[in-house]
């Protein structure tokens, strides 16, 4: 349904990590951002992630490609979205961490870029 893609940052039901964690995954996924909250009265750390330009910018990429998991180990996930700009015919891409576990421990996650399929020759840059 529609209201399965809705933006639920800022209301009372996630806290600010899930927040920060559903934006990130809603722009991979090239998610149309529509918002359930009222921007006069939210909170402004909330407020921030909703107006988060370059996690914006992700989500609107003129590709328009999906993102998709492209790893998956003991609750943790990895999600990749090729994104512009291209350079010598590769794409860049947006990457986003997801732990699904419930056990409230941090996971360490060791990953290199070629086994997520990130292999242009001359690396990538951090944002």
């Amino acid at each position: 349904t529609m209201l399965s893609w809705l933006l639920i940052v800022g209301n009372f039901g996630l806290s600010y990590e899930q927040s920060k964690t559903q934006m990130a995954l809603w722009a991979i996924l090239a998610a149309p951002l529509l918002m359930s909250v009222d921007l006069r009265t939210i909170r402004p750390e909330y407020k921030a992630i909703l107006q988060n330009r370059k996690i914006i910018a992700v989500d609107q990429d003129p590709m328009g490609i999906q993102g998709r998991r492209i790893y998956k180990h003991k609750g943790i996930e990895i999600w990749a979205r090729p994104i512009t700009p291209l350079y010598q015919n590769y794409f860049s891409y947006a990457i986003a961490f997801l732990n699904r576990r419930t056990d409230g421990t941090p996971s360490d996650v060791a990953v290199t870029l070629a086994e997520m399929g990130l292999v242009a020759p001359g690396g990538y840059r951090i944002q």
